[in-house]
């Protein structure tokens, strides 16, 4: 008779097929349990990778990443050195881009928008009342926006009936938004804008 010894399987991976154990004769070597194959096991993915071996998914799509936030800065008095701006006229009346994707407009009277030492002047005293407008190009949001402004008894900004302070974050979600100028007491008649700061992101 035949003397049996073990003939070591093989384990399947992911990619190669495995083999059963199996065992053969010492002596003559005839196989006396034959090994059988084992199919490859296939790889099981997650988040792009195989769970067991590591390999990319060809099939895998990243999910898309939040687009990083920009925050851009309006410095009015260097603004106005940069643009030769004065006391004469509204100096934004038509679009000024802070940078390539945001842009700052004021509206109202004869009296906004005006340059005066570091600061622009908007009159809730002019007739339409003064306002500031941002707008965003399309394909980006504003999320935030923030006035730096001459402190006192002067005239308030508002939006949407809420009064702006000094250096206060307004959080938005909004292509353009517009805020409109309000009188402080019979003095307050205008506000005075130092700097303007917009946080946006690609849509």
């Amino acid at each position: 008779g035949h003397t049996e010894v073990e003939v070591a399987g093989k384990e399947a991976t992911c990619t190669e097929a495995g083999l059963t154990e199996g065992k053969k004769c010492s002596v003559c070597g005839v196989e006396t349990v034959a090994q059988t194959e084992v199919v490859a096991k296939g790889h099981s993915f997650a988040e792009g990778k195989c769970t067991v071996c590591g390999a990319d998914d060809p099939d895998y799509v990243a999910p898309e990443q939040p687009a990083e936030p920009v925050t851009v800065t309006l410095n009015v008095k260097d603004a106005a050195a940069a643009n030769g701006w004065g006391s004469s006229a509204n100096n934004l009346k038509n679009a000024y881009a802070i940078d390539e994707n945001i842009s700052i407009s004021v509206a109202g009277g004869s009296n906004s928008g005006k340059f005066y030492t570091d600061h622009l002047r908007i009159y809730a005293t002019d007739s339409p009342a003064g306002s500031i407008t941002l707008t965003a190009k399309e394909g980006y949001k504003i999320k935030s926006v923030s006035f730096k402004l001459v402190t006192g008894t002067y005239a308030f900004l508002q939006l949407d009936g809420a009064t702006i302070t000094n250096e206060q974050v307004v959080e938005l979600d909004a292509s353009t938004v517009k805020f409109n100028t309000v009188k402080n007491g019979s003095d307050g008649k205008q506000v005075r804008v130092i700097a303007v700061t917009v946080t946006y992101v690609a849509e």
